[in-house]
């Protein structure tokens, strides 16, 4: 496999390559292991990845920022991002271009305490540049751009993320009357009342950096000692328990033990009057539900046809709107 010139010019100063090969697994990009020598003949290897899109260049970027963030606010927990650029072979092939981590094969979970805590330590130590909710560039969920704007308001934020991808999801697989239906108390009274309040009062909630993507085939454990390990980021800075959204799904794996180890960690580090503490958890599963909602969407976009999926979700917002649009549920 020769290496486009671009990602060879991409690599760090002295690195020569002497093999390229097929690595990892990735649902639509070719993913390698760049084998280099140093100037001082050291052996070292580096993660590649390539895609052939138009949009590969919001892709990648993103990827990059979201990577580099995460490496500077967890160090350890993700590879760290090298360069990322367009081929010059193929005007419609870009790459991307990390520090190579061995990990387990695809499909083995971390381990849940050492996972659990490295993110709730992650979202813990991490502020948003400008102190309110987005990011500084598009990124992007598989090809699926997310709407990172910034909002001092994680209602408003959300709210605006969500009609994104409804947007996107009627150009994907056409306008599902049920489904639009379903929608419109969500906009209307489940999120203003379950997301409104948590800027509210002693304790508001704070803006983190969030993965933004974190389902099983996102994280893994290092090779050689297990630590817990991230990737393929499309992050942005919002609330916490966003990330448990994409937890939620059976498919994705990552499921009860994972969610009551991260609430416990993110209790120890951010502790709360008993108050507050009890009424938010009185309500997390159903933050939880609404969250996953955005992850849903993203999953039908990028597979266009999934009736179950959306039926799921139909019922889901149907359950949420008749609980929280009841008189002695409004605010």
């Amino acid at each position: 496999m020769a290496l486009d010139q671009n990602i060879v010019t991409a690599l760090p100063d002295g690195s020569r390559p002497i093999s390229v090969d097929r690595y990892g697994h990735s649902e639509r990009a070719v993913t390698s292991k760049i084998t280099t020598t140093t100037c001082d003949e050291r052996q070292q290897c580096f993660f590649l990845k390539t895609i052939k899109t138009k949009v590969g260049s919001t892709i990648f970027l993103g990827e990059f920022e979201s990577m580099n963030a995460i490496c500077k606010a967890a160090p350890g927990f993700a590879p760290r991002p090298i360069a990322w650029g367009q081929c010059c072979g193929d005007e419609e092939t870009f790459f991307f271009i990390s520090e190579f981590i061995r990990i387990k094969p695809h499909g083995n979970l971390p381990d849940t305490t050492p996972f659990c805590k490295a993110l709730a330590q992650l979202h813990h130590n991490s502020a948003s540049p400008t102190g309110k909710f987005g990011f500084h560039v598009t990124t992007c969920n598989g090809d699926v751009p997310q709407n990172n704007q910034w909002e001092s308001s994680w209602e408003v934020f959300f709210s605006k993320g969500l009609r994104h991808m409804l947007e996107i999801d009627r150009k994907a697989n056409g306008i599902c009357s049920e489904l639009e239906q379903a929608m419109e108390p969500i906009f209307e009274n489940v999120i203003p009342r379950l997301l409104r309040q948590l800027q509210q009062g002693a304790n508001p909630i704070r803006p983190v950096l969030l993965h933004g993507d974190l389902w099983y085939g996102n994280c893994s454990a290092r090779h050689e000692d297990g630590r817990p390990i991230i990737f393929d980021a499309s992050a942005f800075y919002g609330h916490n328990e966003y990330e448990l959204g994409n937890w939620r799904p059976a498919r994705n794996l990552l499921g009860g033990e994972y969610v009551a180890a991260y609430k416990r960690f993110w209790a120890e580090l951010n502790p709360l009057d008993n108050e507050t503490a009890s009424k938010r958890d009185a309500e997390f599963e159903d933050r939880i539900m609404l969250y996953e909602l955005r992850f849903n969407f993203h999953y039908c976009i990028m597979v266009p046809g999934l009736q179950d999926v959306k039926k799921e979700m139909v019922a889901n917002m149907k359950y949420l709107a008749a609980k929280y649009t009841s008189a002695d549920q409004s605010e």
